[in-house]
């Protein structure tokens, strides 16, 4: 491992924040914006806490506060070292390659399978009739060259053209807009359950490691069906942002929860 990094921590004695979190704050940032990268070692406690003048049990503090937002992990005999920064996903009707692309994260994709198969159960339930033979798609998406997410996708047959190459370059809601299918309206379900083996070695995750799944439904303005997508994605690199916005109380007496996409 190369040399420790010496930490620039520029501290306000007389601010109300702790020094701790200050210290936690200011590292945070040179991580999220790419100063600090992952699998690079911090310095050690001793020679950071001499150097900013605080005790070891404020820096303690401050690496427990980034441990806690996955930022940092700590290794006996190692040190503290950073980790790579998790992907913060808001939910709006985008791709997940253009999500990546936009955060400068290097998205890239490897496709598994493009072929034809039945119609997922699930789906048939969802939609209340069985449609049959469709297009279904398996892939890895990958963010800065580590695995993120196993996305499994589903659409109707004689829909829009889609190949394995432009698959690998182009985010799937791309594709669909560039000839002419605009998704406009989501039903999203949001769970979680043990990795199968295939998934946790495409992941490199161990087996049975909890993943986040998410179910979507997409439908365009119309009301008619675009495709079923059943994704899996690592817990330790990945979370959903939601807002939940309240609306003024309704008939029932109660007041309306809506998401705030975005």
């Amino acid at each position: 491992m190369a040399e420790p990094t010496e930490l620039l921590v520029a501290l306000d004695r007389d601010a109300r924040e702790p020094l701790y979190a200050q210290i936690a704050n200011q590292i945070e940032v040179r991580i999220r914006n790419g100063e600090l990268r992952a699998g690079e070692q911090l310095e050690n406690e001793l020679d950071l806490s001499r150097r900013l003048g605080v005790s070891r049990p404020t820096l303690r503090r401050a690496f427990a506060e980034l441990v806690s937002r996955g930022l940092v992990t700590r290794r006996p005999s190692i040190g503290t070292v950073i980790l790579p920064t998790p992907i913060d996903r808001p939910l709006t009707i985008e791709s997940l390659y253009d999500d990546l692309s936009r955060e400068g994260r290097d998205p890239t994709t490897r496709v598994l399978t493009l072929e034809r198969g039945p119609c997922p159960p699930e789906l048939a339930a969802r939609l209340g009739r069985d449609l049959g033979t469709m297009v279904r798609i398996e892939r890895v998406r990958s963010a800065d060259g580590r695995p993120l997410a196993v996305l499994r996708n589903w659409l109707p047959l004689g829909g829009p053209q889609l190949t394995a190459e432009r698959l690998q370059r182009e985010g799937l809601y791309r594709i669909l807009r560039g000839q002419g299918v605009h998704p406009h309206l989501v039903d999203q379900v949001i769970t979680c359950r043990s990795a199968e083996p295939l998934e946790a070695e495409l992941l490199e995750v161990a087996r049975r490691s909890p993943v986040p799944m998410v179910r979507r439904t997409v439908f365009d303005r119309s009301g008619n069906f675009v495709e079923y997508g059943a994704h899996v994605y690592r817990a330790d690199r990945y979370s959903f942002h939601v807002m939940l916005v309240e609306r003024p109380t309704s008939a029932r007496g109660r007041p309306d929860l809506a998401v705030r996409r975005g």
